[in-house]
């Protein structure tokens, strides 16, 4: 594994409302390497989700740097941002965030069309479908889908541009216990059997046993 594949140096997020500043991360210093799975853990408020954006692209710290493979996130244009969202990296929300005109397969397809202006190869699609279990829901639409199963589409749309970083923001958090277990065992396989790097925010004690590195977080601040 390549050491500081993704490395935060001295990452400070401050917000304000009104007039009360509210530290969202506190002088973060974090290094991530190449094909680890690191679990985020902590009491909700405490910045987890903000740590997610910013490795994302998604936010910008307000002090301090974020290093993907070495390149500053904060020296990149509008546009090179735009390109790291759309292809290095795959973020999975606790909300999915599908869209209910579209169905599973134009949902999934969704990324693909915005980097290559075109359909996925039907090979690819075809096999994440199959990985998923979801080839033969690939028509529905979102409201005709259990919770697990609109999950795994999100999970699905956040793989079909191969991305090298998944960012999953409390992906079990709205699924039972057998659906929140089924996508932790996929997080662990694409990091096994893909070599992709995950960084999981959770409140799962089996979301936590799933990683290679557990870390806490306690009023923006690592522990």
């Amino acid at each position: 594994m390549e050491d500081h594949f993704i490395e935060l140096i001295n990452v400070t997020k401050i917000y304000h409302q009104g007039d009360n500043p509210v530290v969202a991360l506190d002088h973060i210093n974090l290094n991530i390497s190449k094909g680890e799975f690191v679990a985020i853990t902590g009491k909700s408020g405490c910045g987890k989700s903000t740590l997610i954006n910013i490795i994302g692209g998604l936010d910008s710290p307000g002090q301090g740097h974020v290093m993907i493979n070495g390149e500053d996130t904060s020296l990149m244009d509008d546009q090179r941002l735009t390109l790291y969202r759309r292809d290095r990296v795959g973020i999975i929300f606790q909300f999915f965030n599908l869209l209910p005109i579209l169905n599973l397969e134009e949902n999934i397809a969704l990324p693909y069309l915005l980097r290559e202006g075109s359909n996925p190869p039907t090979a690819k699609m075809e096999r994440l479908l199959h990985e998923m279990g979801l080839y033969e829901r690939r028509y529905h639409h979102p409201h005709e889908l259990s919770g697990g199963e609109m999950q795994r589409v999100a999970i699905c749309r956040a793989l079909i541009n191969d991305p090298a970083i998944i960012l999953a923001d409390e992906p079990t958090g709205n699924l039972d216990s057998v659906s929140g277990k089924q996508v932790l065992e996929i997080l662990r396989r694409l990091r096994n059997e893909q070599g992709k790097t995950i960084v999981l925010v959770t409140h799962s004690q089996e979301g936590a046993a799933m990683a290679d590195r557990v870390l806490r977080m306690h009023d923006g601040k690592l522990l």
